[in-house]
């Protein structure tokens, strides 16, 4: 954990202005839009007071709670360059924290969410488990991991746990900044949220297209697909997953599954 925290650390100050990443991006469209999708879908029941987000970054989705819902937001990382930046957001309500050993007490937030954060943990289980247990009973939990590249992109460490990189960002010297993923499958997903004791209530990864249909996508983010689609798999790898519904891309169609949402409930019942 400590090599990515130090990634984050080195590129903690052009993550909002990154081409990629920044807000009005293709990039920040398609990581939004499976979690935009369950938003509008639960919103009457993820509408919560208390909400807490994991790996927050930068606070963009937290900020997104609280402009939305107009929530009290609660948010952690581990990196604390990411937090030197959120804390312009959110101020006192950063924290640097690791996401395995959570300072909250039992049954504290109406929402518990995690963007992008999970997949970079090895001991994702007990993560999972820890969410769990400060997401108050009846509330619900949040998990948002990028999917994985094809097995034989991957390396298997000393452990047997099957990792790979990915470099979006260089450093201040322009070197690229390599983020270190753990690849596993949706079923590892909901198994493990299933054992920390969490009603599954919907998967979302669709592919763009889907999304797109379904609103999640805007029309301006929809109308840069075809300009900026061989950047954007150039930039995120060569992925089982990423196959362009239009080779000569005139349709602007994507039948790309980038991320993979879990929207998870603690039962009313659970201690």
């Amino acid at each position: 954990m400590a090599s990515i925290k130090k990634s984050y650390n080195k590129f903690a100050g052009q993550y909002d202005i990154h081409p990629y990443c920044r807000q009005d991006s293709l990039g920040s469209a398609i990581e939004f839009a499976s979690q935009k999708y369950l938003f509008r879908k639960y919103e009457i029941y993820l509408k919560g007071n208390c909400v807490l987000d994991i790996g927050t970054g930068t606070v963009r989705v937290a900020e997104a709670f609280k402009r939305t819902w107009k929530a009290k937001v609660f948010a952690s990382d581990i990196s604390k360059g990411m937090i030197k930046f959120a804390k312009i957001r959110l101020k006192e309500r950063v924290i640097a924290e690791y996401a395995l050993y959570l300072c909250w007490k039992s049954n504290v937030f109406d929402l518990v969410n995690s963007s992008w954060a999970i997949n970079h943990i090895e001991n994702y289980k007990k993560a999972i488990v820890e969410m769990a247990r400060v997401t108050r009973s009846g509330g619900y939990v949040m998990i948002t991991v990028v999917n994985p590249p094809k097995e034989s992109d991957c390396k298997k460490d000393k452990r047997g746990n099957l990792r790979y990189n990915v470099s979006l960002f260089n450093d201040s010297r322009g070197k690229p900044v390599f983020l270190e993923l753990y690849r596993r499958s949706k079923e590892d997903y909901l198994r493990a949220i299933q054992a920390a004791g969490l009603k599954v209530l919907e998967v979302s990864d669709k592919t763009l297209d889907e999304l797109q249909k379904l609103g999640a996508i805007e029309e301006k983010d929809a109308g840069t697909f075809d300009k900026r689609a061989r950047k954007v798999m150039k930039s995120l790898g060569d992925c089982e997953d990423f196959k362009l519904s239009n080779p000569k891309l005139n349709s602007g169609g994507f039948e790309m599954r980038i991320n993979l949402t879990i929207l998870a409930r603690k039962p009313a019942d659970s201690p």
